[in-house]
């Protein structure tokens, strides 16, 4: 009955809230990691086109390739393949390099990949989801790879202003849009999320 079903979904419920109030300092340590603070975003760079030019070309510069809704990941002990500037040239566009922030001392970018057919990247790794590979990477590359991956498809979904309907282009690096039209600017969502338990 739709009662008793009520009562077994409010029994799951009630054991998953405290089996995380009794290893809350586990599961965080175990499975928060799209959410830790890995990379140092710095914002103050943004908005510095010359130098986000020159970082783009520095050979300390990585790059993360997003084809879809894929990161390029290798080894048997998965990593995130992290590309040098000549491993990517190809397909890089710089109007839609994203720029992720310091990762590991280094600027990070992302490259978002725009075809039917594999990108020929084989050599390096191979293009996996990362809900199923996310949890295998170590914990600081599937951050990475989870911002990167986000604002790839954000972009993606934001080519035009929901105001005017004109044509937006990527600013900030990336990290934000802007209307050629009516000037508004777009932001990434943000969608924050709580567990409440009611006693």
């Amino acid at each position: 009955s739709t009662i008793h079903q009520y009562q077994n979904l409010l029994t799951q419920i009630n054991f998953w809230v405290i089996f995380f109030m009794n290893n809350k300092h586990q599961v965080i340590q175990d499975f928060n990691i799209f959410a830790g603070a890995f990379v140092d975003r710095s914002g103050e760079r943004r908005e510095d086109s010359a130098w986000l030019e020159q970082a783009a070309k520095s050979p300390d510069s990585r790059f993360v390739a997003v084809w879809g809704e894929s990161c390029l990941v290798g080894g048997d002990s998965p990593y995130l393949v992290l590309l040098q500037r000549q491993q990517i040239e190809s397909y890089i566009n710089h109007e839609h390099l994203i720029f992720l922030g310091l990762f590991r001392g280094q600027p990070a970018f992302a490259v978002s990949i725009i075809s039917e057919l594999a990108p020929a990247l084989s050599e390096f790794g191979e293009f996996q989801d990362l809900h199923s590979i996310g949890m295998a990477l170590p914990h600081d590359e599937a951050n990475l790879a989870a911002h990167a991956r986000a604002l790839v498809l954000w972009h993606q979904s934001q080519v035009f202003c929901g105001v005017c309907g004109s044509q937006t282009k990527q600013d900030s690096g990336g990290n934000s849009r802007k209307c050629s039209g009516c000037g508004k600017k777009l932001f990434p969502r943000v969608d924050p999320a709580i567990i409440v338990l009611v006693s």
